[in-house]
C-alpha cells in the first residue's frame, strides 16, 4: 500500500535522507518542500517522491524516485498527486527533461508534449543549463 502527502516541513529530514540514498542532486527541499509529493508505506518510510522546482508560474520535475517497495500500479497515482500540487500551487505549467527515450511516452500519457523551444527560466535552471548541451535529451511540457 502507498498514501500520497504533499510534504510538510516536519518531513524535510527524512525525505532529504531518501533522496541522498537515491544519489539525486541538490535541491533546496528548505525552501522548495510544499512543491514536493511523497509515497509512504503502512510503517510510515517514505518508498517514492517526485517534487518540482517552482521557476516564474512554472514548475521543473525533478526528484522523481521510487524505492524497489514502491507499487508499481501506483506510479501514476504520485504523478497525479504531483499535478493536482502544481495547480494547488497556481503554476501554468511543468515542465521536464529526460535523457530516456523510453521514459517519453510514460509522460505523453499524462498529457505533457516534447519542445524544442522552453521557457527562457526553465532553461537557466541550473540542473537544465548541465542538460541543454547533450544530444540525447528531450523537454516537455504540460499546460495546467
Amino acid at each position: 500500500m502507498a498514501t500520497f502527502y504533499q510534504v510538510s516541513e516536519m518531513d524535510i529530514p527524512e525525505l532529504a535522507r531518501f533522496l541522498s540514498e537515491a544519489n539525486v542532486g541538490e535541491v533546496d527541499l528548505q525552501k522548495q518542500y510544499q512543491y514536493f509529493v511523497v509515497a509512504k508505506d503502512d510503517e510510515g518510510e517514505i518508498i517514492g517522491t517526485i517534487g518540482l522546482i517552482p521557476v516564474e508560474n512554472s514548475g521543473l520535475l525533478r526528484s522523481f524516485v521510487i524505492s524497489p517497495a514502491f507499487p508499481a500500479e501506483k506510479i501514476s497515482e504520485l504523478v497525479q498527486y504531483m499535478v493536482l500540487v502544481a495547480k494547488s500551487r497556481e503554476l501554468s505549467s511543468i515542465y521536464l527533461v529526460t535523457e530516456k527515450q523510453s521514459s517519453l511516452a510514460f509522460f505523453e500519457a499524462f498529457g505533457f508534449e516534447r519542445k524544442e523551444n522552453i521557457a527562457q527560466g526553465i532553461k537557466s535552471s541550473p540542473h537544465v543549463e548541465k542538460l541543454i548541451q547533450q544530444e540525447n535529451r528531450w523537454f516537455m511540457q504540460k499546460i495546467l
